[in-house]
């Protein structure tokens, strides 16, 4: 099913340049960066695997990334998707609601996020067996498999894995850091609301997370 997919796709970038050339750089990106690495197959250990379909997202209004590539963990084979069989976990992180709620009372407020959150998150090697891709850049080209390394979107379980590692990080810093307590309260998966009745430590606060 993802090698069909994939060779649909090939034929669709190979009639739009500019689309293949954003893929294209989206994907080399993603393997320099150190997400993803090249796996022989033959050099396969004992174990289940799965291969993971991928398509663009095109976002012309970004002013960045234009082109972005998605991977499929809800597609079926025989009824069943790698989503359909993970667990997916339990909610690490406040309400939503709460941390609205708290962020209109005090006088200073900040907001904040955790770029490219998902990954700077790396999988245990016997579990990226299980986010494998096939691609290429030509068709002339030997057709490769790419092991994803770290938490990936659109997977069932990746908002929990993420929170989940926030936690010890900021329980570990607590005691030197009071900017841990924003971690532990004021993050919703990647973004955070958090606020000050005294500026000088609102702008502490700031220094600590960035820093630390």
């Amino acid at each position: 099913m993802a090698l069909k997919r994939f060779f649909i796709l090939e034929k669709r970038l190979e009639q739009d340049p500019e689309l293949k050339r954003q893929y294209a750089e989206f994907m080399e990106d993603y393997e320099r960066l150190g997400h993803c690495e090249e796996v022989k197959e033959g050099d396969d250990p004992e174990g289940v695997k799965w291969y993971l379909p991928h398509h663009a997202i095109l976002r012309p209004s970004n002013t960045t990334t234009k082109c972005r590539v998605v991977f499929d963990a809800s597609a079926k084979v025989k009824g069943l998707s790698l989503n359909d069989i993970m667990m997916i976990g339990s909610l690490n992180q406040c309400n939503l609601d709460e941390i609205a709620l708290r962020f209109r009372f005090p006088r200073y407020v900040l907001t904040t996020d955790v770029a490219k959150m998902y990954h700077q998150v790396i999988l245990e090697k016997e579990h990226r067996r299980l986010q494998r891709i096939f691609f290429r850049l030509n068709p002339s080209d030997p057709l490769r498999v790419l092991e994803l390394k770290t938490v990936t979107y659109g997977t069932a379980l990746a908002p929990f894995l993420a929170t989940r590692v926030m936690l010890p990080l900021a329980l570990d810093d607590e005691d030197k850091y009071p900017a841990a307590e924003i971690v532990k309260r004021c993050f919703y998966v990647d973004n955070a609301l958090f606020d000050f009745d005294d500026l000088d430590e609102a702008h502490e606060a700031q220094l600590q997370l960035i820093q630390r």
